[in-house]
């Protein structure tokens, strides 16, 4: 099913890049609100799109940016019988390097794209990551500190959004957007040789950008 799946992707994006009538360039700057409040505080990033039309209201994307993942910084305790235990506490940040293709839509008439643009996007994104997070547990009894460095694995996940964009001059757009994004495939998260979590980098985002058009 996979194959058949990867054949059928693969011919019709071969179709669309055989009429492509539009090649366009976006670059956008984003704001990710992360759903997992416990494990992340914010994200923010930039990503570039090269954006190939069959016509006017169908194109696919490849896709590639850059984010920064700011843990949220809290203390945890585990405590027994009213007895603190043990204290837990991340710091840190992850670069996270997402990269994957998408499907657009523009369901607005081609005349009306002279001046407003509304573009419907659905897409996938492998997304690498390097962390930086660092992790200090403190034991009580007896009293002991343990440090390490956080790893995490690269991780899938699809998204959908929608863009509003203006067209002050020709072949050149502003817009601004947003959507939801979604976990396909978590990495995990180890840390002091154990498997604490899963990274979930599900949320909602904003972005905006400007767009060329050739």
């Amino acid at each position: 099913m996979k194959k058949l799946m990867a054949i059928l992707i693969g011919m019709m994006l071969g179709v669309i890049l055989a009429q492509a009538q539009k090649l366009e360039i976006s670059v956008a700057p984003n704001y990710v609100f992360p759903s997992e409040k416990d494990t992340w505080d914010k994200a923010y990033g930039i990503e570039g799109q090269l954006r190939l039309w069959a016509n006017e209201y169908v194109g696919i994307a490849a896709a590639g940016g850059i984010q920064r993942w700011d843990i949220n910084e809290t203390s945890d305790a585990l405590i027994l019988n009213d007895e603190i235990l043990a204290v837990t506490d991340f710091t840190g940040s992850a670069n996270m390097v997402p990269l994957g293709g998408s499907l657009l839509i523009r369901p607005i008439p081609a005349d009306w794209t002279k001046l407003i643009q509304l573009t419907i996007e659905g897409g996938v994104r492998y997304v690498f990551v390097n962390s930086n997070v660092k992790g200090t547990m403190v034991e009580t009894d007896p009293v002991s500190v343990s440090e390490g460095n956080v790893d995490m694995d690269n991780g899938l996940i699809g998204l959908v959004a929608g863009d509003v964009g203006i067209v002050p001059l020709e072949n050149f757009s502003i817009f601004v957007g947003g959507g939801y994004q979604f976990d396909l495939s978590k990495g995990n998260v180890d840390w002091l040789d154990s498997n604490i979590s899963d990274n979930k980098m599900k949320g909602w985002f904003v972005r905006g950008g400007v767009t060329l058009m050739f």
